[in-house]
């Protein structure tokens, strides 16, 4: 039985709510105008953030989950992790108020997205880490381990430091009618669930949806909204039925797969303990020596071949610092030169290669002096790079890597798994980098046109992953370029990325002494 079948026998058997109450629902929550001066580029990190309608939904609705778990207290740090780890909620955030999409609109934009690229600008790179240090004031906020909320308005009296919430409009007094609770949640998961990307897991949708369709059969739910609602149902029920479908094919299997994950667990547990090993005392002085030692700033630490790194840029390996281009090339050479140590121990392992940030700043022409070809796909600038890499084949190599410096505001990472035939990307931001995606590919496809003289096979088999949930993110405005090393360098040895924002200063000694020793540690 639909939502709107059971609405509607609900209804037999109540009495109609009157005009007054409709009236004042639909001013609630009507749509409001959009604040074109929410959140530019010049907010000071002291000013609250304003917080367009829907992402201050999905904070409350984060929230108001933590307080309805009875096993764990809601803390003010318990709040502030929980804010930090959304995915949805930062994304929100970073997008800015645009035009508000209903719910089937909002699948129509997040298929055009996936077509489009829907780059990420200068602007929602700086949002992002806006959002980040926002709350991590919250999480530095004295006292917060202890401090438990109860309420939503207790939470939002905390957030209200850092986040500018919208005005909530109030129902007219003259009507008698107090604000409801019923109301105020239904509408609530409902604009959250309308706002959520195509893309979320099922389970979350799935979670959420029944979340709407119970508050649905509140009496106080009135009307206007219920057939809107019953074909937002029609699509959920369709979703979960392909799903569906599959499960009994996943059952069969399931104690094979669950063998095979603790395997395979296991194994990554011992890849990280073997990447992420403590540093020997001479080690440690040799680091110490590199990051913290005094001198020229222009002094030579390092070179290989045409690369080298100068004391200054290793300085920027000190905690806190915002890694230069030059130290990650030459971490980014220091791993190509394992690579080939590893290849030479195991003849059957296939190469992998490292480009520089220079490959995607020319394939894409960023930084442009003419503004009309500023950021626009051509091959041609770099048809010739595939002559650097190992046996001058990219389609005989197995990964292939690249950092990209976003605008000289952020590093992310791209890597072509070519033998997986997948292209993915990894963000500490969390950002999609469906742009990148669709360029490499492109790359791929013209590369292959012009060594090989014909089409790439098999295109349609080609996987796309933006950047995932449990992507490792960083919890402050400077470590991306560490995460953006540690991506590269746990994807070359096949290891997960078991790392997290607790492990970077040990990820920066071991750029550091990689650097110094000429070679990534093994």
């Amino acid at each position: 039985m639909t939502i709107l079948e059971r609405k509607r026998r609900r209804e037999e058997k109540r009495k109609s709510i009157s005009i007054l109450r409709r009236a004042s629902f639909t001013a609630k929550y009507a749509r409001r105008p959009h604040n074109h001066n929410a959140t530019s580029t010049s907010t000071r990190m002291t000013d609250p953030l304003q917080l367009n309608d829907p992402t201050a939904a999905l904070i409350k609705l984060e929230v108001l989950h933590l307080l309805e778990n009875k096993r764990h207290p809601c803390t003010v740090f318990s709040m502030a992790n929980a804010l930090m780890g959304s995915q949805e909620i930062m994304n929100s955030y970073a997008r800015g108020k645009k035009a508000e999409l209903n719910f089937f609109q909002s699948i129509f934009q997040a298929t055009l997205n996936r077509f489009t690229g829907g780059g990420t600008n200068d602007s929602e790179i700086k949002r992002r880490y806006d959002y980040v240090e926002a709350i991590r004031r919250i999480e530095s906020r004295p006292g917060g381990h202890a401090q438990t909320l109860n309420t939503w308005d207790e939470a939002q009296e905390v957030l209200s430091a850092v986040f500018d919430f919208p005005p909530e409009m109030q129902l007219d007094n003259t009507s008698g009618i107090a604000k409801d609770d019923a109301i105020d949640r239904f509408s609530q998961s409902l604009n959250a669930l309308k706002i959520r990307d195509t893309s979320i897991g099922l389970r979350s949708s799935q979670k959420m949806w029944m979340e709407v369709s119970n508050a649905a059969l509140s009496p106080k739910i009135i009307g206007d909204i219920v057939d809107d609602l019953d074909k937002a149902d029609q699509h959920m029920s369709r979703r979960l039925r392909k799903e569906y479908e599959k499960s009994e094919e996943r059952k069969k299997s399931k104690a094979i797969e669950e063998l095979e994950r603790i395997r395979l667990e296991n194994e990554a547990k011992e890849r990280m303990a073997e990447l992420m090993r403590p540093l020997t005392e001479d080690e440690k002085e040799i680091v110490a020596e590199a990051i913290h030692g005094s001198g020229p700033d222009h002094e030579i630490l390092a070179t290989f071949d045409a690369d080298s790194v100068t004391r200054a840029s290793m300085h920027t390996l000190r905690p806190g610092g915002w890694l230069t281009d030059e130290v990650i090339h030459f971490f980014y050479v220091m791993l190509a030169r394992r690579d080939e140590e590893m290849c030479k121990q195991n003849p059957q392992r296939k190469r992998s290669h490292f480009f520089k940030s220079f490959f995607i700043t020319s394939l894409l022409n960023e930084g442009h002096a003419n503004p009309a070809k500023n950021g626009t796909y051509e091959y041609r600038n770099v048809k010739r790079w595939s002559k650097k890499v190992p046996g001058k084949d990219v389609f005989n190599l197995d990964k292939i890597i690249f950092p990209i410096n976003q605008n000289n505001m952020h590093w992310v990472c791209a890597v072509i798994f070519m033998q997986a035939k997948r292209i993915q990307f990894y963000d500490s931001m969390g950002g999609d980098g469906r742009r990148y995606l669709d360029a490499l590919f492109q790359y791929l496809k013209d590369e292959h046109q012009d060594k090989k003289k014909c089409p790439l096979p098999d295109e349609d088999e080609w996987e796309f992953i933006e950047c995932t949930s449990d992507t490792p993110r960083q919890r402050n405005g400077f470590d991306c370029g560490v995460f953006t090393c540690m991506f590269a360098d746990f994807i070359s040895k096949d290891c997960p990325l078991l790392f997290d924002q607790t492990h970077i200063t040990l990820c920066r000694e071991r750029i550091a002494i990689a650097i110094m020793n000429g070679q990534a540690i093994m």
